[in-house]
């Protein structure tokens, strides 16, 4: 055998990149559907909590709920 010979041959070629428009963005993708009168919020009401039926919190942030964890 020649020393000069490799095991695997020596390929050239050009480098090939993805094309930076075409990748996927990270996240969830968009929704692609056409939104219609059905789907518009109306205006929202304010925070009630449903513990002690209070406006101005819900009740993951009941201040009462914190400090009576006994009851629930």
């Amino acid at each position: 055998m020649n020393a000069t010979f490799y095991y695997w041959l020596e390929i050239s070629f050009t480098e090939v990149r993805p094309n930076a428009d075409l990748l996927k963005e990270p996240g969830r993708p968009r929704t692609t559907r056409i939104q219609n009168e059905m789907d518009w919020k109306e205006s929202s009401q304010s925070l009630r909590c449903t513990v002690y039926k209070v406006e101005g919190h819900n009740r993951r942030t009941c201040p009462q709920r914190a400090s009576s964890s006994s009851r629930h």
